[in-house]
């Protein structure tokens, strides 16, 4: 007498609860589409906070106006910069800062690179431990914010960048 054994295998499919037109080949597909659809919230305008994406790729750009009377001496303070302000923004996570300004015009616009991402209103905002540290942080930047027509820096939405945009076209951009 012969008997025969068999075995039923049941393979679930993960599934993102969307059915698309393509076959999905397994969870990675999953991961892939979630992946896009994050770089298409990024990068083609559907992250409308720009806090959001300046947090996510560790970079800031500002704009203020400084008083047309003031800008040689805003200048003059960037020349020369008090160290305990220097070294306080380094450890709060400032990696790069650049001013630039606006050829013609009293505007300024400040570009910031930090080391991860920080909140960085938290890491040099009022009651941080940047103007917590050294008391000519806290001067320094009532002093500069003295010196601007609206008393603050302003955060610029970003809508392009190329280690980004490029990256996505190029299917460069990481998994």
């Amino acid at each position: 007498m012969v008997h025969f054994i068999f075995y039923f295998f049941f393979f679930f499919q993960a599934e993102d609860g969307i059915r698309d037109a393509q076959e999905s080949r397994g969870l990675g597909d999953v991961y892939k589409r979630q992946y896009q659809r994050r770089v298409r919230e990024i990068c083609c305008g559907t992250m409308t906070d720009p806090m959001e994406r300046a947090q996510r790729f560790s970079r800031y750009c500002f704009t203020t106006k400084v008083k047309p009377d003031k800008l040689d001496e805003h200048k003059n303070y960037h020349d020369n910069i008090w160290p305990e302000v220097a070294g306080g923004l380094r450890k709060a996570g400032i990696k790069q800062l650049t001013t630039f300004q606006v050829p013609g015009t009293n505007q300024l616009v400040m570009y910031i690179e930090t080391d991860g991402r920080i909140d960085l209103g938290g890491a040099t905002g009022e009651g941080s431990e940047y103007r917590k540290s050294h008391p000519r942080c806290a001067e320094w930047e009532e002093l500069m914010c003295s010196l601007f027509e609206d008393g603050e820096w302003n955060l610029m939405q970003e809508i392009h960048s190329s280690d980004q945009e490029w990256n996505t076209s190029l299917g460069l951009a990481p998994p």
